[in-house]
């Protein structure tokens, strides 16, 4: 006769089995709440970046509306402080450096249809881009082929833009000469009797200043601003 079978009720084990499956839940959900939480920071951090670069090619751009007046009380543009060496193949050119901060390149601006070169430390009288803003090319932080850089301690010496350190404002700067709309009113004030003569109108340079920033970490930011300068405004040549 087989002897009965005996069913065994030892759980030894079990709430080490148990306390092991919530640590393992418990561990999940810290990472995860890690995970979602550097998700978050890097969010946070790239949208700080993002601002900051906003912000500093519309400061360059403000910044660039001083440089362009102080430009056009020169006529013949800025004094040369120096000459450095820019480009590939490496070219020599003038530069005028504003208050040890700014610095203003002489490069060889060539309009669409000539092949002339131009003077742009007098960059005011540009009248085009040397390249049609609108292609990806022409924005590339590259001194030949702007016209205001700074600060000048983040510019690399040897003039080679792939040298160049983080937090560069690029300007490119040009425009035309236009007329602008007007009339005349004819009045009769008081004593001053008929005749009397109220007018509006005139002439202007209407001009396009790009601001190009490079930021740390590839940032980029670029804005665009148009400035009218009237033609009867008179200054003091400081540069």
């Amino acid at each position: 006769m087989r002897p009965p079978v005996k069913t065994l009720h030892n759980e030894e084990g079990f709430v080490l089995i148990t306390g092991l499956l919530i640590l393992l839940i418990l561990t999940m959900l810290g990472i995860t709440a890690t995970r979602n939480t550097s998700i978050e920071l890097q969010i946070a951090g790239n949208d700080r970046l993002h601002k900051e670069t906003f912000y500093s090619a519309e400061s360059g751009a403000i910044l660039g509306t001083e440089i362009l007046e102080q430009n056009f009380f020169c006529d013949t543009g800025f004094d040369s402080t120096g000459s450095i060496s820019i480009g590939d193949p490496p070219v020599t050119t003038k530069i005028a450096n504003l208050e040890g901060q700014i610095r203003v390149f002489e490069r060889l601006v060539k309009r669409k249809d000539d092949t002339s070169p131009k003077n742009n430390l007098a960059f005011y009288t540009n009248y085009d881009f040397p390249d049609d803003p609108e292609d990806s090319g022409f924005y590339v932080g590259d001194p030949t082929e702007a016209d205001v850089a700074f600060p000048i301690s983040n510019l690399d010496p040897g003039g080679n833009p792939d040298n160049d350190l983080p937090d560069t404002n690029y300007l490119y700067i040009a425009g035309r000469t236009q007329m602008l709309p007007g009339g005349a009113l004819q009045m009769a004030a008081g004593y001053e009797g008929k005749g009397k003569a109220a007018a509006s109108g005139g002439v202007a340079k209407i001009m396009d200043i790009y601001s190009q920033y490079l930021g740390p970490r590839n940032s980029e930011a670029i804005i665009l601003l148009s400035w009218r300068h009237l033609t009867d405004a008179v200054g003091t040549c400081n540069y």
